[in-house]
């Protein structure tokens, strides 16, 4: 497996990877995904987020449990997400679409000066994260050798 490069971001108790199709060259599978979810083998986290996947304009989403299930709606993960995608300066509108599994999801940028304060995500349980719960898990990125 060639060196993949991931993002580790927290939210309350829970640890995300983000995978960024556009900065790896990589497909991975479910094996690989559970390992790199690993608590014990590999990096330890709740969840897998592949993504900003591109579709035209439109951003699509791929979320997965730590078991290498599919997920198709999840508040956290959408949090992380948009954290990740404003973080990577995919994005700079106030207001943009993510597409998951479940369908269009919106999601509203709040910001105070410089710093973003509030996420809200539409159409789902939780409709606010507070942008300075989501925080990266370690120190820059981490590149995963084969």
């Amino acid at each position: 497996m060639m060196p993949v490069l991931l993002k580790k971001y927290r939210i309350l108790e829970n640890e995300y990877l983000v995978y960024d199709p556009q900065r790896n060259d990589v497909v991975l599978d479910k094996a690989q995904i559970q390992l790199l979810c690993d608590r014990h083998n590999g990096l330890g986290a709740d969840g897998f987020i592949i993504g900003p996947v591109f579709n035209g304009k439109k951003i699509n989403i791929e979320m997965y449990r730590a078991d290498g299930s599919v997920v198709r709606k999840n508040e956290q993960m959408l949090g992380v997400f948009s954290k990740y995608i404003v973080d990577e300066a995919y994005m700079k509108d106030q207001f943009f679409m993510i597409f998951t599994l479940a369908g269009k999801v919106t999601v509203d940028l709040f910001e105070t000066g410089n710093e973003l304060q509030n996420i809200s995500v539409s159409d789902i349980t939780i409709t606010d994260f507070f942008a300075r719960q989501i925080r990266e898990a370690g120190r820059g990125d981490i590149v995963c050798a084969s």
